[in-house]
């Protein structure tokens, strides 16, 4: 009887790992659909990597930080314009940076552009990193 209980247990656990691999593939290979949907949306070479933010509340004029990990953070603010845009300004900072094959210590990148309400932007931190995000302004 020990045994025959001993069997079920095992096919059991075979069925839950089964499933559990089986959810991994199908996850990775979302990730690998959603990461090249964004490189080919934002145009991002296959060589650079990407963090996808997803939505970011933002609110008016209103800094924004996001630690990216390693010593690297950006800090977002929005302005909303009258004519349907936003001016966003980006500050990007980090411990650690290589730009043009040098490392430089206590690196900081600053960027605006100009963003269509409701539209996503990709814009490139440093030499090795591209977010993406999706602004919504929040009250």
């Amino acid at each position: 009887m020990p045994s025959r209980h001993i069997m079920n247990l095992r096919h059991i656990v075979s069925l839950v790992l089964a499933a559990l691999a089986a959810v991994g593939v199908v996850s990775c290979s979302k990730t690998n659909e959603r990461d090249a949907q964004l490189r080919q949306e934002f145009s991002i070479p296959a060589n650079m990597p990407v963090r996808d933010l997803g939505v970011v509340e933002l609110r008016s004029n209103t800094p924004t930080r996001i630690v990216l990990g390693d010593g690297k953070d950006c800090t977002i603010t929005a302005t909303p314009l009258t004519n349907g845009f936003l001016q966003m300004n980006v500050a990007y900072t980090a411990k650690e940076e290589v730009v043009k094959g040098q490392t430089t210590h206590n690196f900081a990148q600053r960027s605006q552009f100009l963003l269509p309400v409701g539209r996503g932007c990709a814009p490139k931190l440093g030499e090795h990193l591209t977010v993406v995000m999706r602004p919504a302004m929040i009250e």
